[in-house]
């Protein structure tokens, strides 16, 4: 998340202030001050501008108590099970155990915070997410560096009143594959050691944000990673007969979707969707007029839909389906 993103974040939340939460003399009521500074003080890359933090009042609240068990951080995070290597849980435990000691603890390494379930609370930890790249809509990114270890949940029923789920998420970059004794790597990006990491918990009735916590700052080699392989996209089992045809002519998936006009680096529902937005430069006229329904599975588990009827197909259905078809030929959910 760059710094302009973060700005924007903060914009959102000082556009929040109600004239009650600012005094005769111009101060910010100190619970809103203290909510836009535990925002600002994440670290971004790049970092925001000395200019946007004239938006915060520096007023920090009370730091969280940290916990010195051997394993575990900030909230008791169970570091052992992020798969990471024995070097890379020796400097972690080595940042928890300075930050716990320091005076005052080091906000800018690591993060504690905790939220009510008021729309002021649950906005703050919004924009928290999002600049970090943790809420749901970054983290179905293709590009996103996030990957889950862990989780649990409070209660032991699935449908327990109240309960609420932890979610330990370490990034990418940081993942060890080699710790298993595995020669190839399946992650998209390259091994950096990072030790960036996050835990979540939220309640699962209502998803507000209860409380994050961890270690946001990415090394420099994370930072400049790039892909070195393409992240798993789901495809429909069709696609794949298709794919193994073309592998054997000798032409990659990758290669073929690329000439093609196919950004293979996007979901699939985000170039069928420039494909037919008539204001997108990506606008295609043979596929706009063949696509008769399209559905991008906008809700959560919803399938992603393209109902497709060329010239041919039509022309197809009315000879062969004696003018029953009405002119449709086939329909497949795709996702």
């Amino acid at each position: 998340m760059n710094g302009a993103a973060a700005y924007i974040g903060l914009m959102v939340l000082a556009s929040h202030l109600q004239p009650q939460h600012i005094s005769a003399s111009g101060t910010i009521e100190p619970s809103i001050s203290r909510m836009l500074l535990r925002t600002s003080l994440l670290p971004v890359n790049p970092p925001i501008s000395s200019m946007d933090y004239h938006l915060i009042a520096m007023e920090p609240g009370p730091s969280q108590p940290l916990s010195t068990a051997p394993g575990y951080g900030r909230s008791n995070i169970p570091l052992d099970h992020m798969k990471i290597s024995a070097a890379q849980l020796k400097a972690i435990q080595s940042i928890y155990r300075a930050d716990a000691t320091a005076t005052p603890p080091d906000k800018f390494s690591l993060a504690d915070f905790l939220y009510g379930v008021r729309d002021n609370d649950q906005l703050v930890a919004s924009a928290v997410m999002a600049q970090q790249g943790l809420d749901i809509d970054s983290r179905e990114q293709l590009d996103n560096h996030w990957s889950i270890q862990w989780s649990c949940s409070s209660g032991k029923f699935p449908k327990a009143v109240n309960q609420t789920r932890r979610m330990l998420l370490l990034c990418r970059c940081g993942y060890d594959h080699g710790r298993y004794d595995t020669t190839e790597c399946h992650t998209p990006v390259p091994f950096t050691s990072c030790l960036a990491h996050a835990e979540i918990t939220y309640a699962v009735d209502s998803h507000k944000i209860l409380q994050i916590c961890g270690y946001f700052n990415h090394n420099q080699a994370c930072k400049d990673a790039e892909f070195t392989r393409f992240p798993a996209i789901p495809v429909h089992p069709s696609v794949f007969v298709v794919t193994l045809s073309q592998l054997r002519d000798g032409a990659s998936f990758a290669d073929f979707s690329r000439m093609n006009g196919v950004k293979v680096t996007e979901k699939p529902q985000v170039n069928v969707d420039e494909w037919l937005d008539l204001e997108s430069p990506q606008y295609n006229t043979t596929i706009a007029d063949a696509v008769f329904h399209f559905s991008a599975g906008a809700a959560k588990g919803d399938c992603f839909e393209a109902c497709v009827a060329t010239e041919e197909m039509n022309a197809a259905a009315w000879k062969y389906g004696q003018e029953t078809l009405q002119a449709t030929y086939i329909v497949t959910p795709m996702g």
